[in-house]
């Protein structure tokens, strides 16, 4: 599984710093930050057994709310390659931890946009 990583402004992959203008972002709700969420501690997901038997790979697209603990508390399937990566993606970006987005020198609750890929090499 290979983890999420930098990318567009609204998601919080391990170590992802976003591409927002240097001191602002914005996820797709609208919400704003001045320090994008960052993922501190990423919880691999469990690769199906059935998709590794089958030989299948994956992507998983998700919707993240982060809590301004740094809590992943709800993850919603946008998309999925297939059926089979979609929980244990969900599963994991749920026990995953984040430090939270900043506003005004606050930690803040958002939505982020988190891919997955599923990698029968790793």
């Amino acid at each position: 599984m290979e983890a999420p990583g930098p990318g567009h402004p609204d998601q919080a992959g391990p170590g992802a710093s976003g591409t927002a203008a240097k001191g602002q972002g914005a996820d797709s709700e609208g919400s704003s930050w001045d320090t994008p969420p960052r993922c501190v501690h990423f919880i691999r997901p469990v690769y199906p057994k059935q998709a590794r038997r089958q030989g299948l790979e994956g992507q998983v697209l998700l919707r993240v709310f982060i809590d301004d603990r740094g809590h992943a508390t709800r993850a919603v399937v946008l998309q999925s390659s297939d059926t089979l990566f979609a929980a244990p993606a969900r599963q994991a970006a749920l026990k995953s931890r984040f430090k939270p987005a900043i506003r005004n020198n606050r930690p803040v609750s958002v939505w982020v946009k988190i891919p997955m890929r599923f990698r029968l090499d790793e």
